[in-house]
């Protein structure tokens, strides 16, 4: 399936489909140097809750189980959120780092 790029709010900056990403912390016996490429990158760094979940949820409802979003966020509220969203709707949280201010999370959508 090809790599899909939506941008939150027009936000270009940073946006980057299909690149292969290397993980910090991963899942499922994966190591550190393994890499994974996201089939969908959503900027929302800016955005306040509920705006990121909102715009998470409604992306992820048109992706192929299986498939991974990256997600990149300022709102701390977004780990709390994110993490609920992963465990009531049955997706999981592949990776999460935060790197200065910016929050990232990899979420692999579940089987329907």
């Amino acid at each position: 399936m090809g790599s899909t790029q939506v941008k939150a709010r027009g936000r270009a900056d940073g946006a980057r489909c299909g690149a292969t990403l290397p993980f910090a912390t991963i899942a499922n016996g994966m190591t550190a140097e393994s890499t994974q490429k996201p089939d969908c990158e959503l900027d929302t760094t800016g955005l306040l809750c509920p705006e990121p979940l909102m715009i998470v949820r409604n992306t992820v409802r048109s992706m192929a189980a299986g498939e991974i979003v990256r997600v990149t966020a300022t709102d701390p509220s977004t780990d709390r959120d994110f993490r609920n969203f992963c465990r009531f709707m049955g997706h999981e949280m592949v990776h999460k780092d935060l790197q200065g201010e910016v929050l990232e999370y990899w979420i692999r959508k579940g089987g329907e």
